[in-house]
């Protein structure tokens, strides 16, 4: 609260503010609605914000802070988005417990896992064919070994081994 007092002071008058913060807001409980594919434990260690308990004696100040929490929104909607969850929705929600003490809920429409259904090139070059068949045909087995379901770290190693393979037959720099 803030109060405005006035006093008179040399024929001029000092305007004083008086504020009274009160207790340090706190998340005590962090929650997870919708999450089937990955757990609250995992999704709690991934993100930033943390709730408090009694026992935490040595902490000071307050975790309560919003631009942490739509950060980690937008963390946990690229995780979703990385394991093929391309529509997934996040929000969160909070509720006012005891003594400024708040739950920390992230709901998580999760939606539909997208699927990989075929990798295709239109390559002509020989030497490029037989480079990239070898290296297809391994990322092919694994999208399969994963249900064909899309993965970010499958692509992306992938990537790695196809640039890694131009630049050891010297067709890029």
């Amino acid at each position: 609260s803030i109060q405005v007092v006035t006093e008179n002071f040399n024929n001029k008058k000092n305007l004083i503010f008086q504020i009274q913060e009160g207790l340090a807001s706190k998340i005590n409980k962090i929650n997870f609605d919708g999450n089937y594919f990955f757990s609250d434990r995992y999704l709690n260690d991934f993100i930033s914000s943390q709730s408090t308990s009694i026992f935490d004696i040595f902490s000071s100040g307050s975790n309560f802070d919003k631009s942490i929490f739509n950060s980690d929104i937008e963390r946990i909607k690229q995780l979703y988005f990385d394991h093929g969850f391309f529509d997934a929705r996040i929000v969160y929600e909070l509720k006012d417990n005891i003594n400024n003490n708040y739950s920390l809920r992230f709901i998580i429409d999760e939606k539909n896992r997208y699927q990989v259904r075929n990798i295709k090139t239109n390559i002509t070059d020989d030497k490029l064919i037989a480079i990239f068949d070898k290296d297809i045909n391994k990322l092919n087995k694994q999208i399969q070994k994963n249900k064909d379901f899309y993965d970010f770290k499958i692509l992306s190693d992938f990537n790695k081994k196809l640039n890694n393979s131009l630049i050891a037959n010297n067709l890029i720099n």
